[in-house]
């Protein structure tokens, strides 16, 4: 755990990965717990499922707790446009939309980093452009600009495609998108990443601790 040095888990936080941790000593316990507590029914087992669940548990916490850091270094790193859609726009138009005002504004940039939203949070989806606003054009059919009635889109300020994998590695965490199929950024870069780095280091204890 000596890698974990970027971010300290406040109370709260630490009060519940306490939690999930005890939650996992307890199943993988409860064959003995019954032997001397014995109870009606079936004693709950340990199983991979249980674990993983957990572990993702464990996931979110450590992303959570990254983010008031990521923050600091997007705003630190890239400057921010972001566009408001109007209800009249056709929502198969909308992405053509978002592309065309942005260009407008902001003028045209060749590396970015996008998120789209529903609503004040909820957050769709966050994706990079090597090709510029073209990559937003291209998915007017997509239900996460389909549906969405915002967009905020991140231009580095620097080493430019050098960095938009770290960029849209620290938005991923921070905006938490529900259109999520795999981690998006570069695999070679996860590493680098210290939200990430610590979620793996977390990830290979528990499973070393509890077997199943």
């Amino acid at each position: 755990m000596d890698s974990m040095s970027r971010v300290v888990l406040n109370p709260h936080l630490r009060r519940r990965f306490y939690g999930i941790l005890d939650e996992l000593w307890r199943r993988k316990l409860s064959s003995v717990f019954a032997a001397f507590t014995p109870s009606p029914g079936k004693h709950a087992k340990f199983t991979k499922t249980f674990r993983e669940d957990r572990i993702e548990e464990l996931d979110d916490l450590i992303s959570e707790a990254y983010i008031p850091y990521f923050r600091r270094w997007v705003e630190k790193t890239a400057e921010k446009a972001q566009v408001k859609i109007p209800k009249r726009v056709e929502c198969n138009n909308r992405a053509e939309w978002v592309a065309t005002r942005l260009a407008k504004q902001y003028g045209r940039h060749k590396h970015l980093v996008y998120a789209s939203f529903a609503g004040h949070k909820k957050c769709w989806k966050v994706g990079r452009s090597d090709r510029g606003l073209k990559r937003i054009s291209s998915q007017a059919d997509a239900y996460f600009f389909y549906h969405s009635n915002r967009v905020a889109v991140f231009y580095p300020r620097r080493r430019k495609k050098r960095v938009l994998p770290a960029l849209e590695c620290a938005l991923t965490h921070i905006y938490d998108p529900r259109h999520l199929p795999k981690w998006p950024p570069l695999t070679k870069y996860l590493q680098k990443c210290p939200a990430c780095r610590d979620i793996g280091l977390v990830r290979s204890i528990v499973r070393r601790m509890f077997p199943a």
